[in-house]
């Protein structure tokens, strides 16, 4: 009996090592996309730069019925002014969403001097904030007022929407010109499940990395991801995710590298699919077929004694 015990803890060990040198735990994975030109069964191009929604998206692919799963873009851009006390912050939120709102920036200054008045300017893409000051040179403005005369300002409130902290009774600070930052909005019936983070630029990000988080995931059997920006040529990209080569499962990411290097931006992102396809059954993991293993064998081995009684 011990030497049978013996015999079969070295065929566990046997077991558990293969599996561990087959079956890695944790690897990650990611499918690389490129822009490349249109080749009409795999990658489609057009130039229409309004948003197309996944009826559009499956006329253009050949393939009906396809619903939007996930989507990430840019909202409205916002910024917050510094300070300690909530009543002297100014917030500011760009009025066009997309794109459109991140080249903005807001630079607020005191000119020093003694009673100046509240002013409001807009050069290019920067809206200059000279605050007023009292008989001492000291700043008087509070971050009503200065709201106030942003969006009273036609040049200022065809930009942003500016609004007071708290009461807005505090005396706003003086900040260097600092850009709104841009703000993801994602969507669809499994925006819970994955989160998209623009890169390789604040303003016009030509990189983007849409990772898996947790909860259920994608699996269809057509899939296509829409990638679209509003200023360049072509206007968007459409790739088959389950072409050789992606293979997407829904659980490895997707990495987008390099769209519009040289005149514009990734704006949005799109997976879109139809005729849900049955969910393969996991491979276990090492840890998991060293236990079904390891299980087996005590199976066994209160087994054995009743056979040998028969």
């Amino acid at each position: 009996m011990k030497s049978s015990i013996q015999a079969l803890s070295r065929t566990l060990l046997s077991v558990v090592a293969v599996v561990a040198l087959q079956a890695p735990i944790g690897v990650a994975h990611a499918a690389v996309i490129l822009p490349q030109a249109s080749n009409g069964s795999t990658v489609w191009t057009g130039s229409d730069p309004l948003e197309l929604d996944a009826a559009q998206i499956g006329a253009i692919v050949g393939v009906s019925a396809l619903s939007s799963l996930y989507e990430a873009g840019f909202g409205n851009a916002t910024l917050a002014t510094g300070g300690e006390n909530p009543n002297q912050i100014v917030n500011f939120i760009a009025k066009q969403s997309g794109l459109a709102g991140h080249d903005i920036s807001v630079e607020i200054v005191s000119s020093g001097g003694a009673n100046q008045p509240l002013s409001v300017s807009v050069i290019g893409g920067v809206i200059k904030i000279t605050l007023a000051t009292n008989a001492t040179g000291a700043v008087t403005s509070t971050a009503a007022q200065v709201a106030a005369a942003v969006n009273a300002d036609p040049s200022s409130s065809a930009l942003v929407q500016a609004s007071a902290g708290g009461t807005g009774t505090g005396t706003v600070l003086a900040q260097t010109a600092t850009g709104l930052t841009p703000v993801v909005v994602e969507a669809g019936p499994f925006a819970a499940s994955y989160a998209t983070a623009f890169a390789n630029s604040p303003s016009s990000p030509q990189d983007a990395t849409v990772s898996y988080g947790a909860g259920a995931s994608i699996a269809m059997s057509s899939l296509f991801l829409y990638v679209r920006d509003t200023s360049a040529q072509p206007a968007f990209y459409i790739y088959d995710l389950l072409v050789s080569g992606l293979s997407w499962n829904g659980l490895d990411s997707l990495q987008l590298q390099g769209f519009w290097p040289n005149a514009g931006a990734i704006e949005e992102l799109k997976i879109v699919g139809g005729s849900t396809r049955p969910t393969p059954t996991p491979v276990p993991e090492g840890s998991s077929l060293a236990l079904l293993a390891l299980g087996l064998g005590v199976l066994a081995l209160r087994r054995r004694p009743m056979r040998s009684a028969l």
